[in-house]
């Protein structure tokens, strides 16, 4: 059976997107032998919305958004024969982008290597690390919910709470508070983070963290303060005070 879903100004892209995580879902619940996906473009989007448990049947999947790839990954490796369809885009083929260069020189050598079957463990490999981080996103989400309160002044962590968290769930937490104190987000690395928690970690009286966006970190009176830098010339601190 064939069936056409058209948008219109009627049709919201809600009512859209709830019509696809159910058709999806349905999927999940009772592969068929074979998919077509047909779009103009195709992007791993979440596709199925089942943080409310909507789904009971997929309460194995937890209460979370369901990507794409992940819903195509299981489908192949329950036997389901997946066929998309969609325009082409010169961009796949050109070597200047990382993506095209792992496409077609990368994965093509690992499988020769490794044999068959390298790019499906990859695609199954990330689905469930994504899952992995958006969990301990979640729980340092929640961990660090007194930040949000006072947003412009994540400072004076207590060290001890930091310490007794779990490293993944610290590590978050204290990038959080970074990025509260006026940290740009993609300037803040792993090695500022891992700076930050020698801080808590392995502290032996060290000095302080010069973090991007005029922020320092530094431990003092048992807790970590996130503080503005004052520039040498006397004018306005850098980061938010």
């Amino acid at each position: 059976m064939n069936r056409v879903i058209r948008k219109s100004q009627a049709r919201s892209s809600e009512e859209a997107a709830a019509l696809l995580a159910a058709l999806f879902a349905a999927e999940l619940i009772a592969p068929s032998t074979c998919l077509w996906l047909v779009s103009p473009w195709i992007s791993n989007v979440p596709i199925i919305d089942n943080e409310t448990g909507m789904f009971d049947a997929l309460a194995t999947w937890g209460a979370r958004p369901i990507r794409l790839s992940e819903v195509l990954a299981t489908l192949a490796a329950a036997g389901s024969t997946i066929v998309i369809a969609t325009t082409a885009d010169p961009h796949n083929a050109d070597f200047r982008f990382t993506r095209a260069r792992v496409r077609h020189r990368a994965l093509p050598a690992l499988e020769e290597a490794l044999g068959p079957g390298v790019a499906e463990a990859l695609a199954r490999t990330a689905a469930q690390l994504r899952a992995d981080t958006e969990c301990l996103d979640d729980l340092a989400f929640a961990e660090s919910g007194h930040l949000r309160a006072n947003a412009s002044d994540p400072a004076g962590l207590d060290a001890s709470w930091l310490a007794a968290l779990p490293q993944a769930i610290r590590s978050r937490v204290l990038r959080d508070a970074a990025i509260m104190a006026g940290c740009p987000h993609g300037a803040l690395t792993a090695g500022h983070v891992d700076g930050v928690d020698a801080l808590v970690t392995a502290w032996r009286g060290q000095r302080w963290v010069d973090l991007p966006g005029g922020v320092r970190a530094r431990r003092r009176d048992g807790k970590v303060w996130f503080t503005a830098v004052l520039p040498k010339d006397g004018g306005r601190p850098v980061g938010r005070t």
